[in-house]
């Protein structure tokens, strides 16, 4: 259905951009390939060369099929938000390519999963680590406060000290 929608669409002209491509090519790499592969086949059989981003929709579609289509959207929806937090914050920009970058998206992901299923970490005595990264960069502990605020906020789930530690440990990675 998505693909005939996008057919319609080009031939129409009309676009209807991606907003959470960056995030989508992050979080589903293998699905967004086959994403890239599907729009060479439509290319091949129909002639028709959909943009880019028509990847990205078709790889939601893929990643809403292993989860149910809400949580994938709400994944991708705390991840997105996340990383604006960690960009505004630190006035950085993230580099898609960058492992730092890749190991903390694929982080978020999973945290987004505990989030979005309710099955939070056990809080191991975490808090000395916690306070050490916590004051390590001023910014820090904006950054923390602000993504426990928009979790809290936007999927009524409180970050425990454990789950904070390791946001820590991957912001320390990519502002240093």
């Amino acid at each position: 259905d998505h693909i005939c929608f996008a057919l319609e669409r080009l031939e129409q002209g009309i676009s209807l951009p991606y907003l959470m491509l960056s995030e989508t090519k992050l979080l589903y790499p293998r699905a967004f390939e086959i994403g890239q592969w599907s729009l060479e086949k439509i290319r091949q059989l129909c002639g028709a060369q959909l943009p880019e981003y028509e990847a990205g929709y078709i790889a939601l579609q893929l990643a809403s099929g292993e989860m149910n289509g809400e949580e994938a959207y709400d994944a991708l929806k705390l991840v997105g938000g996340v990383m604006e937090i960690i960009k505004n914050t630190y006035g950085i920009e993230l580099n898609p390519d960058d492992l730092d970058t890749i190991r903390l998206t694929t982080h978020l992901k999973f945290l987004a999963q505990r989030i979005l299923r309710r099955s939070q970490w056990n809080d191991d005595d975490m808090d000395g680590l916690y306070q050490l990264l916590l004051f390590r960069n001023a910014k820090n502990r904006d950054c923390i406060a602000q993504i426990t605020g928009y979790i809290r906020n936007h999927f009524s789930y409180e970050l425990n000290h454990q789950e904070k530690v390791y946001l820590l440990i991957h912001l320390t990675k990519i502002i240093n």
